[in-house]
């Protein structure tokens, strides 16, 4: 019925006076839609909403609350006309221009999404939750410094939006090429100090029989057991657990299922959705469920529980994954890394023990079934093709001067660009390279697509590109999945590094560089070489089978034997 609706009843010129029919009138009609929506009758709201367009077709509560339906139901398209529409009809009303925003950012339109926030912002000043959304939104369309000035100015106050923005100030600083490494440190100090550690020190031990060698109870707490980063490297190690050594408990922060939300439970041993549940409610199920290792997989991302974490509801707890950097927390007792990604100059920079496994702090295995690994796109007519498939964020000013230098240095080169929104809020960034002297003839944006898809454009790339100071985890071994080799700068900064370590794991530290002129100098020597170029094409899918990188019994045992140490370190404490 939304889509009959979406074809053919707009504009709606019949508007009969009411009452309708037999004394109700369309306020009543909205109240049954509303109710109906609440109590999860979402085909029985929109028979309700649209029967009053079909008498009032710019009656604002109801295109708004078929928005929201629509969203429900993942169609953002759908769901930005209905918004779009209940702004139009009642132009002072916040809610519809918030959700608004939110939409054309799910559908990658950073232009139209930040003009919808500044809006919201606008007709509502108060909301800490619009001006967090337009901090992020300016953030992701390359507009940084403006969204630092925002976050910080949300941060500083004492309102429920300012421990969102704190945290996301402090995933930014993660993406500052300018921010030095003991400053972002005092900054997440200073988060936990004045959010973690005060919950943490008013928190009873959790209780829980010292047994050094009995069997664990694990847990994962995560917002992103879905096809996403997060679940591409933890499938692996759930599979490959020692079921005889321990039981596994997914906790999800975030109530959003696929196929592979499926494959995750199926490989768990417990699943608790906690997403509804207050902190202290969250942190109460979890000792109930005597959890011995609870193990974090979103440090300050979106939908994280660190909160849950500080009331120490077990007695080891443990940052991995989802968040490159210190939480800064006291309840937090070690993160898991390896040697390459967090060298040993890098403890001093962390509140957590750095647990260094043997081998790498990833292991890959591909989520879907990939597309198989095609010739050079160079051998055509031998233009080199170079790409990043990074989220735009981490195309900084710093990244855009060093591919434009390499682009000059390879004059037979274009540059390949894949994120969501680059094809609609692209003149920016194609500024950013004609300032630097490149003819934005030879950049190449695409916007975000489909996962099969997305792994099917590597067909068209010959040598990926890794950004800084946030080095790429999962692009680097899909890129390498694909026969395209990765070229990194192993750069100072604690998120830095993780292409590093993929590739000293699959065997190819000669594509690390220590400073920017070496990344020129591999990127360019690279290029120059085609017989490499198309040995390494071939090879590399068999290289990365045959590496640690791809080793889920050894990467679960290696795992598995940190968190043994660290619980009976516990233990012994007792």
């Amino acid at each position: 019925m939304l889509e009959k609706l979406l074809k053919n009843f707009w504009p709606i010129r019949r508007r009969p006076t009411q009452p309708v029919t037999g004394g109700r009138t369309l306020s009543d009609w909205l109240e049954q839609g509303i109710e109906a929506q609440h109590s999860g009758a979402l085909d029985e709201a929109e028979s309700w909403y649209c029967r009053i367009l079909e008498h009032d077709g710019h009656h604002p509560q109801a295109l708004y609350h078929l928005g929201t339906l629509a969203e429900q139901a993942g169609r953002p398209g759908a769901a930005c006309e209905l918004y779009r529409h209940a702004a139009e009809a009642r132009q002072d009303w916040f809610e519809p221009w918030f959700r608004l925003g939110n939409a054309l950012r799910m559908l990658g339109r950073p232009g139209p999404a930040v003009e919808a926030m500044e809006k919201a912002v606008s007709l509502n000043p108060a909301s800490g939750g619009a001006r967090i959304n337009l901090s992020m939104l300016l953030w992701e369309g390359g507009r940084g410094r403006e969204a630092e000035t925002l976050l910080r100015e949300l941060a500083a106050g004492t309102d429920d939006a300012a421990l969102d923005a704190y945290q996301n100030l402090l995933l930014l600083l993660n993406y500052r090429e300018d921010f030095e490494p003991e400053r972002c440190y005092d900054e997440h100090l200073r988060w936990a100090r004045r959010y973690a550690d005060p919950l943490t020190a008013a928190a009873a031990a959790p209780a829980r029989p010292p047994d050094p060698e009995r069997v664990l109870n694990i847990g994962y707490v995560s917002p992103d057991f879905r096809l996403h980063p997060v679940a591409l490297f933890l499938l692996p190690l759930l599979v490959h657990h020692d079921r005889s050594r321990c039981k596994v408990h997914l906790y999800a922060t975030r109530s959003q299922a696929d196929d592979t939300t499926e494959r995750l439970r199926a490989a768990a041993d417990a699943w608790r959705d906690i997403a509804a549940l207050a902190d202290d409610a969250a942190a109460a199920a979890i000792r109930e469920d005597g959890i011995d290792v609870l193990v974090d997989l979103a440090g300050h991302t979106g939908w994280n529980r660190l909160l849950v974490f500080a009331r120490r509801p077990a007695p080891v707890q443990i940052s991995w994954l989802g968040y490159l950097n210190t939480t800064g927390m006291k309840a937090m007792d070690a993160r898991l890394s390896d040697a390459v990604a967090t060298p040993q100059a890098f403890d001093a920079l962390h509140a957590e023990r750095i647990m260094r496994l043997p081998g790498c702090q990833w292991c890959f295995q591909p989520i879907v079934e990939a597309p198989e690994v095609t010739p050079l796109p160079s051998g055509g007519d031998g233009t080199i093709t170079f790409g990043s498939f990074h989220n735009r964020v981490k195309v900084g000013p710093g990244v855009v001067r060093l591919w434009s230098r390499l682009l000059k240095q390879v004059p037979r080169s274009r540059l390949l660009l894949m994120a969501k929104g680059l094809a609609e809020g692209n003149q920016e960034l194609l500024d950013r390279f004609g300032a630097e002297g490149i003819d934005p003839n030879r950049i190449v944006l695409r916007d975000a697509a489909p996962y099969r898809q997305y792994l099917a454009t590597y067909a068209e790339v010959d040598i990926a590109l890794d950004a800084f100071p946030y080095s790429g985890g999962t692009t680097t071994c899909e890129s390498l999945w694909m026969g395209v080799p990765v070229v990194t700068w192993s750069y100072p900064a604690a998120a830095g590094r993780g292409a590093a370590s993929i590739l000293t794991s699959a065997g190819l530290p000669e594509l690390i560089a220590q400073d920017a002129g070496e990344y020129l100098s591999i990127a360019a020597a690279l290029a120059g070489d085609r017989v490499r170029l198309d040995n390494l094409r071939q090879s590399l899918r068999q290289r990365l089978r045959e590496s640690p990188l791809m080793d889920a019994r050894r990467f679960a045992a290696d795992v598995e034997h940190a968190y043994r140490g660290l619980w009976r370190a516990w233990c012994s404490r007792q």
